[in-house]
């Protein structure tokens, strides 16, 4: 790791604040307390604590603890101010240059008038807005929060899908179940995924570019939200925080003994039904809290345990489409117009199990009242056991000209289309680790805090196996458009004795095994200096450390071994293909998959094929050669390490009692390694005498450095109590993919003519080492005004420039030559040029903008709104090279950025019931961006109706039903097309879910 090239600023930085405060007085006393819920010590998390004589605030912590360090003798009047509860007083004595303590109750202590606190300790939505709201109020930056109180009362199946009810904020699902997380349209990528602290990096399945597990997105359905306490997303950020924030910070805080005040326990039990799975689902989750005081001196050691299991079937239906899209029509074209047809035509039914297993034990422990130390472990584990059911047409040799019969608008009958009926076999494993040791000293007017972590994020799938039948050369008719597809085959001449409605036409033609490993594991330390300083007559605090965090990420393919063709398939079965012997779908027991579509039938029941699957599985790798076997196993495989050493300064200032300034700048030197390797793999015509080849992998090496200089500034105004001002003018980085940026070359030249040696078309994805790290620069504005203690009304603006943003981009023919790369010659090697190129590109400058509205209201009565929408809009430079290539276009919107993203949630509360109606829409999206605009990839619009019923017996038990995806909404992408119509590139359906449980609080 080299040295920061910068540390001089941060020196000078440093110095100079220092020597501007003025030296506190040594005769200055302080104030720290607590405040607390009267006779249950449950801590207000949030509360503004404003000492009457000197014009000072803070906030209370998680735990309800403040500290004011710079108070010289005196008597004082406190008064802590608690949005949806009222404020309270309290008289303290500061003397002898002593911190006094203060321990201030709602409800009963204090100078304010007593007030009922069952009130305010309802367990429901709005206890849970609350808590979550006045987070918000007391942040400097911009900051939304969800707390454990609203998780409980959300319709939601996992933390993705409760975080799509924030400002902003959209969710990617996969698999009926949300995943990945937007925020304010930009790529999960740009989101930085915390553990109590800890950052987790990405590690789920996908195995290409395209994939997310090789990128930086952390997928949020591994991570029950029954573990936690509060997730909190910060829109903008401060200089302690690290440089790679330009969606949000996103911290999941998991339960903790201090937070929760003491004892605390509670049980839920939950069953889950899906309308398409056809099951019954069961989960199990439990928390448990005490403080426990260690001898007469020892202190206090809270303890936190919370588990939970969830067992989940499911089953859902995938559309999709595979390849580029190809136009092509007859010779009497103004009669029979194009036809932009998909190399492949790929219906699938996914149908398992997903078993997620969770547990985190906290440890905190507090000797005295300036010195608390924490030792925090998480683990989460995904146990995924999915059977792919699939049906794909292989239509990219029927799209020849000589292969086309007749061509209509979306519509076409082809030659030469190859049907393959496959199930695959996935058991797939993914497990979080996180663990985090640090403490936090007071000395006089210094704080120091420091710490050490670790996470790991592992995904494995040991011995993923595939089987595929198929019946070639069939003439098919199909049509196809947005939402759907239709299909059917053409009887007779043509088609032979190996008639695609019959299963004896299918035969047993390969056996594919693959395994794959993959982890991104991170560890970082932290020290961290706070002092409290005059700056003349106003008060604040200098804060300044340093961070060094190393990461590294492997991508490895363990298993790769195909038994290809009928006659090898019917060698290893003992069978005799030169007697016309081969292993067909009649010669094994079928089903047709529920819900099946156009020639969605008889397919082998999935207790027989694995069977014969997993026999097959030492013949085929037996014959598996040992050159294509190394290939196979290493044309994707890399190891990423990245080192990132930081170093800060930052103050915040009261310039007076209705103003605070957060100023710092942050610096990072990055240094990167990627290693990876060049693959060439040469797959001849069906017919050639000669053999599929591949050439042997060559080792590939990339190194990059850089430093990023990040400045950044926040204002907070209160003109009264009840607005909040804030506006920040900010910088930050996000680094470029893992799988994006490893040196890698993966090489596929396909013959296109039986015997011609110089037909080949060779298409590449390729690493690019050069990619820079996008650079933005973000302005935030927003006003928050709080009309009654139930009443939230807060408008916001923001603005992003971002440099140098990833376009993932396909350049085919001629257009190659944009990237420096020779047209494709035919031929194989390095005289073979390509004709086609994936990789990821950085493009110009693109800009994002919007404006974020939020509207929540409790009425006397019960009834209650809350609402949120974001206006959002983008362009996006692709670049001089990518824009030629597109013929010349302009700007973009930048990929998954939505034009409109709203929530809105209607409902009814009192002290036995809360229902809740909400409804969540998204615009369509962008989401990938080819060099052909008609291949331009488009994901569109979304909206869901949840209902959730909670009824509360009493202070112990309570029962629950959610109803979700009630209008039974699929995700859908879609192919931009010709303009006169669309194709659909992906469409999930995952039906309606119904979740009914009971709670039981000790």
């Amino acid at each position: 790791m080299k040295k920061l090239t910068t540390p001089s600023v941060l020196a000078s930085a440093i110095t100079t604040t220092l020597l501007l405060s003025n030296p506190i007085q040594a005769q200055d006393g302080g104030i720290a307390g607590q405040v607390v819920y009267e006779g249950s010590e449950y801590p207000l998390k949030g509360a503004v604590v404003k000492l009457r004589e000197l014009s000072l605030e803070t906030t209370t912590g998680s735990d309800g603890r403040f500290r004011m360090p710079v108070v010289p003798d005196g008597n004082y009047t406190l008064i802590v101010d608690y949005l949806g509860v009222g404020s309270e007083s309290h008289t303290v004595v500061v003397s002898g240059g002593q911190t006094a303590q203060a321990i201030i109750r709602f409800g009963g202590a204090g100078d304010g008038s007593n007030r009922d606190i069952e009130e305010v300790m309802v367990v429901g939505t709005l206890a849970g807005s609350r808590i979550a709201r006045n987070k918000e109020r007391a942040a400097d930056n911009f900051k939304t929060v969800v707390s454990a109180d609203a998780l409980g009362q959300l319709a939601d199946q996992n933390i993705a899908e409760s975080l799509q009810r924030l400002p902003g904020l959209t969710v990617q699902r996969n698999e009926g179940e949300g995943r990945f997380v937007s925020v304010r349209g930009l790529s999960p990528d740009f989101n930085n995924v915390t553990i109590n602290g800890v950052q987790v990096g990405g590690g789920g399945d996908g195995f290409g570019f395209s994939d997310q597990g090789g990128s930086r997105s952390v997928s949020l359905d591994v991570v029950p939200s029954d573990l936690l306490e509060s997730i909190e997303v910060s829109k903008s950020r401060t200089a302690d925080m690290d440089g790679d924030i330009i969606g949000g910070a996103i911290e999941l805080k998991s339960l903790s003994a201090f937070d929760r005040g003491g004892f605390f326990a509670d049980l839920r039990l939950e069953g889950s039904h899906n309308d398409i799975a056809g099951e019954t689902s069961p989960k199990v989750s439990g928390r448990f809290t005490n403080i426990f005081q260690l001898g007469e001196n020892g202190g206090e050691l809270g303890v936190a345990l919370a588990a939970n299991w969830f067992d989940r079937d499911i089953q859902l239906d995938d559309l999709r489409t595979d390849n580029e899209l190809r136009s092509v029509s007859t010779a009497d074209s103004d009669e029979n117009p194009a036809f932009l047809v998909p190399g492949e035509l790929d219906p699938r039914v996914e149908v398992g199990t997903r078993e997620r297993r969770g547990f985190t034990l906290n440890f905190d422990y507090r000797p005295n009242d300036t010195s608390e130390y924490h030792l925090h472990f998480t683990n989460t584990n995904l146990q995924d056991n999915d059977i792919r059911i699939q049906q794909n047409w292989d239509l990219d040799d029927a799209r020849d000209d000589d292969e086309l019969l007749e061509v209509g608008a979306g519509t076409g009958t082809f030659a030469d289309v190859d049907i393959e009926k496959r199930i695959f076999f996935q058991d797939k494993e993914n497990e979080v680790t996180t663990f985090a040791l640090g403490g936090k000293n007071t000395f006089d007017r210094w704080t120091v805090e420091y710490g050490a972590s670790h996470s790991k994020n592992e995904y494995e799938l040991p011995d993923g196996i595939r089987g595929q039948f198929r019946v070639r050369d069939t003439i098919t008719t199909f049509a196809i458009g947005e939402r759907d597809y239709d299909i059917s085959f053409v009887q007779g001449e043509g088609n032979g004795d190996r008639d695609p409605l019959r299963p004896d036409a299918f035969r047993l033609d390969q056996i594919l095994v693959i395994g794959d490993e993959r982890s991104d594991e991170i560890t970082a330390y932290n020290l961290d200096f706070t002092r409290a300083v005059n700056f003349g007559a106003t008060s604040g605090t200098i804060k300044f450390g340093m961070k060094y965090k190393t990461r590294e990420k492997d991508v490895d393919r363990t298993r790769a071994a195909e038994l290809n063709g009928d006659d090898d398939v019917a060698e290893a079965l003992g069978l005799d293909p030169d007697a016309d012997e081969f292993f067909t779908l009649a010669d094994i027991s079928t089903f047709s998959p529920n819900r099946s579509r156009a020639g969605f039938e008889f397919f082998p029941t999935l207790g027989a094929a694995e069977s014969l699957f997993r026999s097959l599985i030492p013949a085929t790798e037996a014959s598996a050669n040992p050159i294509t076997t190394i290939a196979n196993l290493t044309r994707r495989d890399y190891v990423a390490e990245e080192d990132v050493l930081a170093a800060y300064v930052m103050t915040k200032v009261d310039l007076t009692e209705k103003w605070r300034l957060t100023a710092g700048v942050r610096v990072e030197q990055t240094d990167w390694q990627g290693d990876a390797f060049e693959v060439e793999r040469v797959e001849r015509d069906d017919d050639s005498e000669l053999e599929d080849e591949t050439r042997d992998p060559i080792a590939r090496q990339a190194k990059r450095d850089y430093t990023n200089v990040l400045p950044g500034v926040h204002l907070r105004y209160e003109p009264r109590e009840d607005v909040v001002v804030r506006t920040a003018l900010t910088t930050a980085i996000q680094r470029p993919a893992f799988n994006d940026t490893v040196p890698l070359r993966d090489i596929l030249s396909d013959q296109q003519e039986v015997d011609d040696e110089n037909s080949f078309e060779r298409e590449v994805e390729v690493g690019n080492p050069d990619l820079d790290p996008l650079e933005a620069l973000q302005f935030d504005a927003s006003v928050a005004w709080y009309p009654t203690p139930q009443t939230l009304l807060s408008a916001g603006f923001f603005y992003k420039e971002l440099d140098n943003f990833f376009i993932d981009a396909r350049f085919d023919g001629e257009d190659v030559t944009v990237l420096g790369l020779p047209v494709g010659t035919g031929r194989i090697g390095a005289d073979g040029g390509f004709d086609e190129v994936n990789i990821t590109l950085n493009g110009g400058t693109a800009e994002v903008y919007g404006i974020e509205l939020t509207y929540a209201h409790a009425l006397a009565s019960g009834f209650f709104i809350e609402s949120n929408a974001t206006w959002s809009d983008s362009e996006a430079d692709p670049g001089q090279l990518l824009r030629d290539a597109r013929g010349g276009s302009g700007d973009l919107p930048l990929p998954d950025q939505a034009d409109l993203v709203g929530n809105l949630a209607l409902g009814w509360e009192n002290e036995a019931w809360t229902v809740r109606s909400s409804w969540t829409y998204r615009d369509e999206q962008l989401t990938d961006i080819a060099s052909d605009p008609e291949e331009d990839v488009i994901r569109a619009e979304h909206l869901s109706w949840d209902i959730g019923i909670k009824y509360r017996l009493n202070d112990n038990y309570g029962f629950y039903i959610d109803l979700i995806n009630l209008t039974e909404e699929r995700d859908q992408q879609v192919f931009r097309g010709d303009g006169s119509r669309r194709y659909f590139e992906r469409i999930e359906d995952y039906g309606r879910t119904y979740q009914l449980g009971v709670t039981v609080r000790w």
